[in-house]
């Protein structure tokens, strides 16, 4: 068989496999129809949401989804927690160094990660290395990097299926961390006085920068982040100035 023959073989047997994968993940048995549905994606503020549904009835109705592909069904409605593409990359990248490598709890949950995260401390030092300066795609960076945990689960894992599929008026609220307890006050009528700390509090502030080509190659590698986004706040899901900060 000739080799490119092969390779696309292979190519296709992969993608049947991730549209297999993606099916079996949104089919959600426990989940019933006319449900209302929260998108919960990592690194987004979920702890706080989730003290604020505790409040409120919504809280007794909402089915939560995290870590898991949504279902998508005209009979459903949804609630989604978001953020920005790049400062969730850098909270993911900071969470995940300290479960695998200062904490050591997670060290063998995601293989590879562990390398990935000692080899380049911080997350501007491996944005360096997604892409060369003539814009050529560091293959192995980028598929280590795609496997780290909330890193593979990114907005687009949740929402890029999902937006092609449903009509834009069975999304009921779209909640931005960089706005949260305003948007958790305007949804669900229950004003968050004090916010608990949070991990990215102690973080070195070193450890959360990012140099220009840093972000640019991240704005490259998150790009269908930002396409999700962008239609959210197309469909105007998304205030303006909410969604500015996310740029």
């Amino acid at each position: 068989m000739p080799p490119e023959l092969k390779r696309n073989i292979r190519r296709a047997s992969r993608s049947a496999r991730r549209v297999l994968r993606m099916d079996a993940e949104a089919i959600h048995p426990d989940i019933p129809d006319g449900a209302k549905v929260l998108i919960h994606v990592g690194k987004s503020g979920g702890t706080s949401l989730r003290k604020a549904l505790q409040q409120t009835p919504l809280g007794q109705e909402v089915h939560s989804v995290h870590i898991r592909r949504p279902p998508i069904r005209s009979s459903l409605s949804y609630y989604i927690v978001a953020r920005g593409p790049i400062s969730r990359a850098v909270s993911a990248f900071n969470w995940r160094y300290k479960l695998v490598v200062t904490d050591g709890a997670q060290r063998d949950r995601v293989p590879g990660e562990f390398d990935l995260l000692t080899r380049y401390e911080t997350l501007n030092n491996l944005a360096h290395d997604l892409y060369a300066e003539d814009g050529t795609p560091n293959g192995a960076v980028i598929d280590a990097f795609g496997r780290m945990h909330h890193i593979r689960e990114n907005i687009a894992f949740y929402l890029d299926p999902l937006l092609d599929r449903i009509d834009p008026g069975q999304i009921r609220e779209v909640l931005m961390q960089e706005n949260l307890n305003a948007d958790i006050e305007r949804v669900l009528g229950v004003r968050i006085e004090r916010r608990d700390k949070q991990h990215g509090d102690s973080v070195d502030p070193a450890r959360k920068a990012l140099d220009p080509r840093a972000q640019a190659n991240l704005r490259r590698f998150l790009a269908r982040d930002f396409a999700c986004l962008n239609r959210l706040y197309c469909w105007g899901k998304i205030d303006q100035d909410t969604y500015i900060k996310t740029l």
